[in-house]
């Protein structure tokens, strides 16, 4: 029985993750196609991270007060639904940012169901339940990113939406398979509760380098391809820009455990953003499109490297009844870079060219590593 539930939640992640990422390497050129300018570029990448920003922590408040968890995961997968609807819809850019918009709202139950698969299992499995979520999040990430782009390549743009839909929908099939667990209790939240969280100097700093994080990958993701264009390169060409920006990142999630340990959060720290500086820095140089993926793979490599150890950096020193709170302050944190990363690069892309999205990012990086040095030492780090 544990055996089929965990596959049940393992398809259920995959599905919930792979209708975002079918697109998201080609969307940047495809708003480009569309008439829009680089600032508009940055607009519909931005339109992601805003509504995160704002349902995220909202929506997790609205679940405990009810008690319930299933109801908000179905209706995230009909936000993705509609969502893929637009997109294949869309004749303007303005169209594509309320699509992307609505990518978000899907998104931003993520937190919600973490914690009814964490809730689905006997308190011992937690830790192997959501290093199961991670891994398998991860490969759908880079399967559709990958998938999305070279279906784009054969068959023109429209395909990556079309397959996005389709997952979709086969997600939400799924998830009306979601059963509250009766051990649910209905709680009160306080905004006190929130601010005593976010107080804890491991919380705020974590939220903090996790802002910087999503903002230098965003920025990246955005911006990355239309540099790539700007190259010389075609959609078909385009699946090499997903599978750097993906690919390195999954793999070396499952060694960061291994890594901390031996290195030490801290020094860790400093070498992701270490790495996040010189991709960033590095990739308006780029004379052609290999080289170009060898930068955003170490900026991959980075976010490989930091995000596991920051989310699990955030949550390390807090009470067990503040966890979830924790969670969500940090999620909430980090979706205000994927808002920031897209729109400030676009509005700094109208004054300054292309190339200052880039430089800034890698100032940036700077700073998330001088941040890192003064991190405070968890207990028994």
């Amino acid at each position: 029985m544990t055996s089929r539930r965990r596959f049940f939640f393992a398809l259920l992640v995959f599905s919930f993750w792979a209708p975002v990422y079918t697109y998201t390497q080609i969307l940047p050129v495809y708003t480009r196609r569309l008439g829009g300018s680089l600032a508009m570029v940055g607009m519909v990448g931005s339109a992601y991270g805003l509504t995160q920003l704002l349902l995220r922590i909202p929506l997790g408040i609205w679940s405990d007060r009810l008690g319930r968890r299933a109801p908000f995961i179905v209706g995230g997968f009909l936000a993705s639904v509609f969502s893929n609807l637009l997109f294949l819809f869309a004749t303007t850019p303005q169209a594509l940012f309320w699509a992307r918009a609505m990518a978000g709202v899907s998104s931003a139950v993520w937190v919600i169901l973490t914690v009814l698969a964490t809730e689905s299992f006997p308190p011992g499995e937690t830790t192997g339940i959501m290093g199961l979520l991670v891994a398998v999040s991860n490969i759908g990430q880079l399967v559709a990113s990958i998938g999305g782009a070279a279906l784009a390549g054969v068959y023109g743009w429209q395909a990556p939406f079309s397959a996005a839909l389709i997952t979709g929908l086969c997600g939400l099939f799924l998830s009306l398979g979601c059963k509250d667990e009766t051990t649910i209790r209905k709680t009160t939240f306080f905004f006190r509760d929130l601010m005593a969280v976010a107080g804890r100097p491991s919380v705020l700093v974590s939220s903090l380098l996790g802002l910087i994080v999503q903002y230098i990958y965003w920025a990246m993701t955005g911006f990355g391809p239309v540099l790539a264009t700007e190259l010389g390169s075609g959609r078909h060409q385009l699946v090499w820009i997903s599978l750097a920006q993906m690919g390195p990142a999954v793999a070396v999630a499952f060694l960061v455990g291994l890594l901390a340990v031996r290195v030490g959060p801290r020094r860790l720290l400093l070498l992701s953003f270490l790495l996040f500086g010189l991709g960033a820095g590095l990739a308006p140089t780029a004379g052609n499109l290999l080289s170009l993926c060898l930068f955003i793979g170490l900026t991959a490599l980075a976010r490989g490297i930091s995000y596991p150890l920051l989310l699990s950096l955030a949550i390390r020193e807090v009470p067990a009844t503040q966890t979830a709170t924790a969670m969500g302050f940090f999620q909430a944190v980090y979706a205000a870079g994927m808002f920031l990363g897209p729109a400030v690069s676009g509005g700094l892309t109208r004054g300054a060219g292309l190339e200052a999205a880039f430089f800034v990012a890698a100032g940036l990086a700077t700073v998330g590593g001088a941040i890192s040095l003064a991190f405070p030492r968890p207990e028994g780090a």
